[in-house]
This record gives structure tokens, sequence and C-alpha cells, in this order.
């Protein structure tokens, strides 16, 4: 953390990867908990003894897409539960089918379509002050996107920053 000025780090939940090892709290207050499900939320218990969410905006459409009733559940963790920090990936209107034969909209290369206008939908309780582009392009192609994440989410991250401070 010190040699690189690391703040915040994100794990998946460990009820998908349970944790090898015992975490500190001092260690625990600097992770996020992602969203890393496409077919359930993540919940309170999730979040327990860490510092919030790595909020995944391509997993939450898949969410919103595919399952309703538990997209609904992450929209309500949003009002409880800061969320520090965003993945952003491509999402279309094609499913796809992931590494694990599940049924996906979003993926993590242009090659293989989607757009990042989704974003639109989601509003400022949804970002965090950082948001990161998780695709697996080339950085010189990852990095045309920047703009665009700038555009769509602006606004978001402006009201997120304010409420910060």
């Amino acid at each position: 953390m010190d040699r690189f000025g690391t703040e915040l780090f994100n794990l998946h939940p460990v009820r998908q990867y349970p944790l090898r090892h015992t975490l500190s709290a001092e260690v625990r207050r600097k992770i996020a908990i992602e969203n890393a499900f496409i077919d359930r939320s993540i919940d309170l218990m999730d979040l327990s003894g860490f510092h919030g969410i790595c909020m995944d905006v391509a997993h939450a459409e898949d969410l919103r897409r595919k399952n309703p009733e538990e997209f609904e559940k992450l929209e309500r963790l949003v009002r409880k539960a800061p969320v520090l920090v965003n993945h952003v990936s491509l999402s279309g209107d094609a499913a796809l089918i992931d590494s694990y034969g599940e049924v996906t909209y979003h993926t993590h290369t242009r090659v293989e379509g989607g757009s990042l206008s989704y974003l639109r939908r989601y509003s400022q309780e949804f970002f965090g002050s950082i948001v990161a582009i998780e695709l697996a392009d080339s950085l010189a192609d990852q990095m045309e996107f920047v703009p665009v994440v700038e555009e769509l989410v602006e606004e978001k991250l402006q009201a997120v920053v304010k409420k910060a401070a």
C-alpha cells in the first residue's frame, strides 16, 4: 500500500471466493466488495467488516436485465452502503455466453461489441469517486474510452465528490 500509494482494493464477495487468510480491520477498511454476481445481488452480509461497494456497473446492468427482483435489492443496497469505486465495461443488446457458461450482456473486449451508453441509466448512487475501465483490450484502445466514460458519468461523479466533501 505504501509503495504505490494504493488507497483502496476490491474483492469479490467471500461467499464466492472465501478468504484463505484473516485480514486485519485496518486492511478490511481499505477493501470494497464487488457486485461480482450477474444473477443475484450482493447484500449487507457481503459487506460486513469491509469499507463499501465496488460497483461493477456492467454486472448491475446484467442483473437488471436478467433478474429484476435481485436488481431491486441492489438498488436498495446502494442507498444503505457507500459505493466507493466502479468498474465499467461494454454492454450490448446481444446475449453472450461467458467463460462460466452464464448468459451475459457485457463484454471485456471491443471485438465482441457493446457500448458504454447503458451508464446513462444509472443514478449517482451507483457511482463512487473512482471509475476503472475494465477491458482486456490494449491500453491504447482502452484510453479511447476515457473521454466517453468522462462524458457519460462526469455529472454523476461531481455529485459524488460534492457529497463526500
